[in-house]
């Protein structure tokens, strides 16, 4: 092989480094807060999603579930140019869910930065404080 080839190749793997794509900034979640024992609602819960979008910079949301217990976040989806090997992306977030009374309740979710974009957390049960 030539060495204008050489030269070819190595610029072409070069350039390919960068794209265009559509990552997930926060992702979407949707469950019901239910108390462990009875399974009622618990309206006056919070849901907190704490994302990690870069390394020491974290976004807290508060959500209220409504009178049934349900809630809904949709997910934050942004279009970006993605640098290989330079950008970092923190894949997780974490939900906390409490209410007074209650034991709080965390999660962790994993994802790549394209995606899941939404997760379904179900019935959360959060059991009362003796």
């Amino acid at each position: 092989m030539n060495a204008h080839r050489v030269i070819l190749i190595v610029a072409g793997l070069s350039l390919a480094g960068c794209f265009p794509y559509h990552y997930t900034l926060r992702p979407g979640i949707s469950g019901s807060v239910v108390d462990f024992q009875s399974h009622t609602p618990i309206a006056e819960a919070a849901v907190v999603v704490h994302t990690h979008i870069r390394f020491s910079e974290i976004h807290d949301l508060r959500l209220t579930p409504n009178s049934d217990g349900i809630f809904f976040l949709p997910p934050t989806r942004q279009w970006g140019v993605y640098v290989v090997p330079m950008d970092v992306f923190f894949p997780w977030s974490e939900v906390t869910i409490e209410a007074a009374g209650y034991e709080k309740k965390d999660l962790h979710l994993r994802a790549s930065a394209m995606g899941p974009s939404k997760f379904a957390l179900g019935e959360i049960r959060l059991s009362r404080i003796p």
